[in-house]
C-alpha cells in the first residue's frame, strides 16, 4: 500500500541497515530524514568514510544528521521538525533516550532473531554458536528495556551448515527488509498487531568478545564448528601453532564420506591422538576434538593469506601439527 504523507525517520549505521533503508526507499516510503553514527576511521590506514546508511540516504537526496549523542537537544529538535509518524531503527548503535522515544508517535526496530530469543547486540552470532537450526527476524516496538517491546511481525530464517555469521546476517536482512516495510504499512493503516513478548523462551545475546573466538580443542567437534562460523568475520576463531596464532575461517565435522575424492580414507583414526592434534591423512587437514574430528577447510596462519587446509598441509612439510590454546602453546615452546 502507499504510505504517502506518512513521514518516516530512519535510524541506522552499518551495511545491513543501509540495505533496509534502500528497500524502504524503493518501496516508496516517505523517508524524510536519517540519523546515523558519526563517520569514523576504518581499515588499516584509518581512512574516514561515510557510514553505509549515510551513503544510501545522500544518494536518494535525504537529509542526514550524525550526532555524537542522539539524546542531545539538537537531535531532538531535528526529529521534532521532521515530524515523523514513526521512527525506524535498524542497527543504529546508540542507546535511545526516553525523551527521544517520546518524540514521534512510535519507534519500531528490526531485530535479527525471533524474540524473545536472543535479545541483545549479537543475535546472529549466538544463534550459530548455540547450534540452532533456525533463527529469524522480529519487527518490534522500541521500549526502554532492551528488545522487550511488543511484537508487530516475525519471520523465521533457516540456518544451514554452510552458513556463517556473514551469510546468516545477509539472509536475515533479505528476509527482514520486506517484513519491515509491511509493518510500516500496517502501522499507517492502523491495523498493525501488537503482541507482548512472553516470559517463555527468553535468551540473551551479548556483544561478542575477542575471547569468544579462542578455540578449546577439548570441546566436541560440533561445538568448535559452530564457534568458527559464529566468529566470522569478528572476532575470528583462533588457535595457536608453535606459539603463533592461526585463524580458522571454515570447517566441518569430519566423516569418512567427506573425503574430497569420494573415497573412504582408511588411514584416518582419532584413537590415541590428543585434542588439537592433526591426524594422518593423505589429503585433508583433520584435527582431533574432545569428541569427534574437525576438518579445517580454510585457515590463515599469522602474517599469511587465507588458504585451504590442503594447501596448509602441503606447505607444512609433513611435520607434527598440534594446535593449542595460547597458554598451552606457550608452555610447549618454552
Amino acid at each position: 500500500m502507499s504510505t504517502a504523507g506518512k513521514r518516516i525517520v530512519f535510524f541506522g549505521t552499518p551495511e545491513p541497515a543501509a540495505q533496509c533503508l534502500a528497500h524502504l526507499i524503493a518501496c516508496g516510503h516517505d523517508i524524510v530524514g536519517v540519523i546515523s553514527q558519526p563517520d569514523r576511521p576504518v581499515g588499516r590506514h584509518q581512512v574516514v568514510l561515510p557510514t553505509p546508511v549515510k551513503v544510501v540516504a545522500q544518494a536518494a537526496g535525504i537529509p542526514v544528521m550524525q550526532p555524537g549523542n542522539c539524546g542531545e537537544e539538537a537531535c531532538l529538535e531535528q526529529v521534532r521538525a521532521w515530524s515523523p509518524f514513526v521512527c525506524v531503527v535498524v542497527a543504529y548503535g546508540q542507546i535511545l533516550t526516553s525523551e527521544l522515544l517520546n518524540t514521534p508517535e512510535c519507534f519500531i526496530n528490526l531485530h535479527f532473531s525471533l524474540l524473545p530469543a536472543y535479545r541483545g547486540a549479537a543475535p546472529v552470532q549466538h544463534a550459530l554458536m548455540d547450534g540452532c537450526a533456525e533463527t529469524g527476524i522480529t519487527v518490534q516496538h522500541v521500549v526502554r528495556k532492551l528488545d522487550m517491546g511488543d511484537i508487530i511481525l516475525q519471520q523465521p530464517v533457516a540456518i544451514d551448515d554452510e552458513d556463517d555469521a556473514t551469510s546468516l546476517l545477509a539472509k536475515c536482512v533479505a528476509a527482514g527488509a520486506p517484513v519491515l516495510s509491511d509493518a510500516i504499512d500496517l502501522l499507517a493503516e492502523g491495523t498493525a498487531p501488537r503482541v507482548p513478548q512472553g516470559a517463555a523462551g527468553v535468551s540473551h545475546a551479548r556483544k561478542m568478545r575477542k575471547e569468544d573466538g579462542i578455540i578449546d580443542w577439548h570441546a566436541p567437534a560440533r561445538v568448535i564448528f559452530n564457534q568458527i562460523r559464529a566468529c566470522v568475520p569478528w572476532p575470528g576463531a583462533v588457535t595457536w601453532l608453535h606459539g603463533q596464532p592461526v585463524k580458522m575461517w571454515r570447517s566441518r565435522e569430519y566423516f569418512p564420506s567427506h573425503d574430497l575424492c569420494g573415497h573412504h580414507d582408511e588411514n584416518v583414526a582419532a584413537v590415541g591422538h590428543a585434542p588439537g592434534e592433526a591426524l594422518p591423512s593423505r589429503r585433508n587437514l583433520l584435527v582431533t576434538a574432545g569428541a569427534g574430528v574437525l576438518e579445517v577447510l580454510e585457515l590463515q596462519p599469522a602474517g599469511k593469506h587465507r588458504m585451504t587446509g590442503a594447501a596448509f598441509l602441503a606447505g607444512h612439510g609433513g611435520g607434527e601439527i598440534r594446535f593449542a590454546k595460547p597458554d598451552a602453546a606457550s608452555r610447549e615452546d618454552n
